[in-house]
């Protein structure tokens, strides 16, 4: 009795959670299920109407050889929050509450390559370059005004451009089911377009904020 549970759970365990090993997927699709949990978590802590951020990304694999795969992996994130509450002033006299919140738009797409070292198809070790392109939008608003003052708002356009690398695993079960984990080092410039007030830009990031770890989960076919 006792041996014939422990083949049981083997032969489940085979079946379920085993990588597929026979099977022959070409395509994959993965997103980050941390995405949906931090949107959830930041807009409930942050509850004020006028404060949100959504942030998704979807990620495209196909395999043109078992050493070699193409990938497109897009990201979008529209957020609105505040960046301060002021007091303005006046010979002395306070003439206002300001509260500025600045809200971004951004998507960017990240076309690249993955080489399989072992020769594993979707699964497996995998080395990636990506560069990055996209666009930003940056929109500052003044709200809770009291008083007669002039206040800029500005509203500029970045274009975004970077690249990145990155080294990980992917795991395919026999279901199809698609686990990858990974990290890396990318790194974006914004490029201020033309007709920008000069006031607000996209600030390169340090190389902490550099630093990537990628999370996806998916299915292959």
């Amino acid at each position: 009795m006792k041996r014939g549970v422990i083949v049981f759970v083997m032969l489940l365990f085979n079946n379920f959670f085993m990588d597929a090993q026979e099977q022959t997927q070409r395509f994959s699709i993965q997103t980050n299920p941390l995405m949906l949990l931090t949107n959830i978590t930041w807009n409930i802590s942050n509850d004020r109407d006028n404060e949100y951020r959504y942030w998704f990304n979807l990620e495209f694999q196909y395999k043109l050889s078992n050493y070699w795969n193409v990938l497109f992996r897009t990201n979008f994130l529209i957020g609105n929050s505040r960046r301060g509450r002021y007091r303005l002033f006046e010979s002395g006299d306070i003439v206002s509450h300001i509260e500025i919140y600045q809200r971004d738009t951004a998507i960017t797409f990240m076309p690249g390559v993955m080489f399989r070292p072992f020769g594993t198809g979707l699964r497996g070790m995998y080395i990636g370059l990506y560069p990055n392109i996209g666009w930003q939008n940056v929109n500052r608003t003044v709200e809770q005004i009291v008083g007669n003052f002039d206040v800029l708002e500005p509203n500029d356009n970045f274009f975004i451009i970077g690249i990145g690398a990155e080294i990980g695993y992917v795991w395919i079960f026999r279901s199809g089911f698609t686990i990858s984990l990974g990290g890396g080092y990318g790194r974006n410039w914004g490029i201020s377009m033309r007709g920008n007030s000069g006031i607000l830009e996209v600030q390169n990031n340090n190389t902490i904020d550099n630093l990537r770890v990628t999370l996806l989960m998916g299915y292959s076919f």
